[in-house]
């Protein structure tokens, strides 16, 4: 056995780097997609979280007096003033 490596040296070397070429490939190809697929999924995630917010945007004047000054559509909001008469 030890003769054979000694005799074919440039033979079990180059298979032993083209293997490690082929894993090398495949690895890097697998970081790739694992990267963009990561990519996508985190700016779906972004993108719906800064669309579901509902803010509602009170503005109290000196007076004590509460006006709503933005509301979404889709929400129904009212202001009673529960202070002295």
């Amino acid at each position: 056995m030890i003769e054979w490596i000694n005799a074919n040296e440039p033979l079990w070397l180059f298979l032993l780097i083209g293997a490690e070429l082929v894993v090398g490939l495949y690895t890097a190809i697998l970081l790739t997609l694992e990267y963009f697929y990561d990519k996508s999924y985190n700016e779906k995630r972004n993108r719906r979280k800064k669309t579901t917010r509902n803010k509602v945007k009170v503005e109290i004047d000196r007076d004590g007096n509460a006006r709503i000054s933005e509301s979404p559509k889709d929400i129904d909001v009212s202001i009673s003033h529960l202070g002295k008469d």
